[in-house]
């Protein structure tokens, strides 16, 4: 769930970033408290990879008289933000998920 909430995220509000951000770092912190965590090794890997490369996603293309077309890649950095605390944020998700 978290990795599908994570493609969405160039179109959401900046900031709202950081509250999810941090509930991924601490339902990481809950999981490893888990037994469950083996088996989702694979989708750990994947949350970290798309935390530290980030996230685009295209615009949509919009024929209607009301709407432009919008063709821009939205994207949603969140290793290289420019706020500190979804930086460090992210640094704890990445190495977290790295060592799996």
């Amino acid at each position: 769930m978290m990795t599908e909430q994570l493609q969405w995220m160039p179109l959401v509000n900046t900031k709202l970033h950081e509250p999810f951000v941090r509930f991924i770092y601490w339902s990481l912190r809950q999981l490893d408290a888990g037994t469950q965590h083996s088996t989702m090794t694979s989708t750990l890997r994947r949350l970290g990879e798309d935390i530290f490369k980030g996230v685009t996603m295209k615009g949509t293309q919009d024929n209607s008289l009301e709407h432009s077309v919008e063709n821009k890649a939205k994207t949603a950095a969140f290793f290289k933000s420019s706020s500190l605390s979804l930086r460090f944020l992210s640094t704890l998700i990445v190495l977290k998920t790295v060592t799996q």
